[in-house]
C-alpha cells in the first residue's frame, strides 16, 4: 500500500472465525491434468504478481504508485509415476488444460474451482529418492492466457 493508518498501540482487531463453514483440504480436491484425473501427494497453486514502484522525487516522500509489471500463475503436482498417470509424462508444449475442485465432505456442492485453460508443464523425468520409494512424477507448469480467455479462473459457490 501507499498509505498507512496507525492505530492505538498494542490493539488488535476483533477476529470471529466462521466455524459454520466448510474449508478445502487436500483429500477434498479432485486434479485434472490433460483430461486425467490425478492422485497427488501435493498440490501448489502460486499467484505472484510481479510489481515496481514509480520512482519518488524531492516532491514527494515515499512511492508515487504502485505499478503491475506481469503476473505468473503456476500449478504444481506430484503423483505416483504409474499407469493411471503415464500420459501425463511429456505432456503437450503447446499447453494442456488443468482444473482444481474442492469438495468439502460435509457440503453437497462444489465450493471451490481454479481452472487453467493452458498449462505449459516442465519436462521432468520421473525420479525416486531411493529403492524403497515409489517413483513420482514432478509436474509444474505456468498458466498461460489465451485469446480472450484468462490464464487462471475462480469460482466460489458462497453457499456452502
Amino acid at each position: 500500500g501507499l498509505t498507512e493508518t496507525v492505530n492505538d498501540a498494542g490493539t488488535f482487531p476483533s477476529l470471529s472465525p466462521d466455524s459454520t463453514r466448510a474449508y478445502p483440504i487436500l483429500t477434498d480436491g479432485v486434479f485434472t491434468v490433460n483430461s486425467v484425473t490425478t492422485c497427488s501427494e501435493m498440490f501448489r497453486l502460486t499467484i505472484d504478481n510481479g510489481m515496481t514502484y514509480a520512482p519518488f522525487t524531492n516532491c514527494q516522500t515515499g512511492a508515487a504508485a504502485i505499478i503491475a509489471t506481469e503476473r505468473t500463475i503456476t500449478v504444481e503436482f506430484l503423483p505416483a509415476y504409474d499407469t493411471t498417470h503415464s500420459a501425463l509424462y511429456s505432456l503437450s508444449e503447446a499447453g494442456v488444460s488443468t482444473t482444481v475442485v474442492f469438495t468439502p465432505a460435509s457440503v453437497s456442492s462444489t465450493a471451490l474451482t481454479w481452472s487453467l485453460g493452458k498449462v505449459v508443464y516442465e519436462p521432468i523425468n520421473p525420479s525416486a529418492a531411493s529403492a524403497r520409494e515409489y517413483m513420482k512424477l514432478p509436474l509444474r507448469g505456468r498458466a498461460m492466457r489465451q485469446s480472450g480467455t484468462a490464464a487462471l479462473t475462480t469460482t466460489l459457490d458462497s453457499t456452502v
